[in-house]
């Protein structure tokens, strides 16, 4: 009987507590050089919240900015670093986001303590730009607002940074986000494009060509082939890539999975590798600055590569299917991706090896798309995103 008494206890403390701080962190005093900032979870260190927060604590001597994670590899990269670092739900964890005044995630409250932060300024520093239908998200019953309003990150971005005008012109209709909440800025991850600093990634070859297609929402976590059903050939890529000195770099969505039957198949390939996506500090803008040429299907990170002004081949191998069941578009596919469009591999194969030989037709259209849908093109967008929040949170 104690025990089941028990057990009712523990389970309506673990249902009000968190709310009651919440609730609580509405008036706890909070300091506008403490910035809290976490990425995907807590698990990894990537994306716009690592290059802010790199930026920060290097030009920044007046904030404290503190990476919150839930990842061991993590915090200890960090900490063996010397920056300001702790676990998500430690002590300090909670701590610092009780007194924080900047709290800065990438899309989801749980990105950092989600339990501590109502009363901080929330800066949600964004994605990306959606090629894919963004459909709008549903309205939360009020009694459950209530009891869970630490869940409610979909209807509380506070300001969010965006690369383009564009973007949030459709993105903050479907998404009740506030206009003039809306700030353009650029993506701080994409000031590693302008940095002459030398790149730690090392490839066995001269030439690096990156294919990185998207996940299926209907396939979520799941095989989903887009290799052999489509003609996938590794004797065949071998050949094209050796004869140019170049490697190719797979790099699937963490929620896509392929079978083992195709990773065996590139056990026999010499220039083929299929890329770590569980490396939790894998950088894929230090990857994407050294691809030569890119390969993808309707990833929007191909908006981000236009500012390198290289080649991009496009395999919409499943248009069809894509389009009509599992995702769609927010903008006319063929209009906004310039580059040759591919149903299969065999395709693929031709155009890579006419643009590994020199011939780039679509430069053109490439710089119109790039500039239609990336304001700033300078190397600066971090320096932007510090000095709106600066002037947001009124820090001199």
């Amino acid at each position: 009987m104690f025990s089941k008494l028990l057990k009712v206890a523990r389970s309506i403390s673990g249902l009000v507590f968190p709310a009651v701080l919440y609730y609580f962190s509405y008036i706890t005093p909070r300091f506008k050089s403490i910035w809290v900032i976490g990425n995907r979870l807590g698990q990894n260190y990537l994306d716009n919240p690592k290059y802010l927060y790199e930026y920060v604590n290097s030009y920044e001597t007046k904030i404290k900015a503190i990476w919150l994670t839930t990842n061991d590899q993590v915090y200890d990269y960090l900490k063996n670093q010397g920056l300001s670092v702790y676990k998500t739900y430690s002590l300090w964890g909670y701590f610092y986001s009780l007194i924080a005044q900047v709290a800065l995630i990438s899309v989801v409250r749980r990105d950092i303590n989600q339990y501590c932060i109502a009363g901080a300024q929330k800066i949600t520093l964004h994605h990306g730009t959606y090629l894919k239908l963004n459909t709008p998200d549903q309205e939360t019953p009020w009694l459950k607002r209530l009891i869970y309003p630490y869940n409610q990150e979909y209807f509380d971005y506070g300001f969010v940074t965006f690369r383009d005008e564009i973007s949030f012109n459709h993105y903050h209709i479907n998404n009740h986000l506030i206009p003039d909440h809306i700030i353009v800025t650029g993506y701080p991850r994409n000031d590693v494009f302008f940095t002459k600093k030398p790149s730690h990634e090392k490839f066995p070859y001269k030439r690096v060509i990156l294919y990185a297609p998207t996940f299926r929402n209907t396939f979520f976590d799941k095989e989903y082939d887009l290799f052999f059903k489509y003609g996938w050939d590794t004797k065949k890529i071998d050949k094209i890539l050796k004869l140019h000195d170049a490697t190719l770099i797979i790099k699937l969505h963490f929620h896509h999975k392929v079978s083992q039957q195709f990773v065996n198949s590139l056990a026999r390939s010499q220039r083929v590798i299929l890329y770590n996506t569980d490396d939790p500090i894998e950088d894929n803008y230090v990857l994407f600055k050294n691809t030569e040429i890119l390969i993808t299907d309707y990833s929007s990170l191909y908006f981000d590569y236009l500012l390198l002004d290289r080649p991009i081949i496009f395999s919409p191998f499943d248009y069809d299917y894509y389009k009509s069941v599992d995702c769609s578009f927010s903008y006319d596919y063929h209009e906004v991706t310039p580059g040759p469009k591919a149903k299969d591999w065999p395709e693929v194969y031709k155009y890579l090896t006419s643009v590994l030989s020199g011939k780039d037709l679509y430069r053109a259209q490439r710089h119109k798309i790039r500039n239609r849908f990336n304001t700033y093109r300078d190397g600066k967008s971090a320096q932007r995103v510090t000095r709106e929040i600066k002037s947001i949170i009124d820090l001199v």
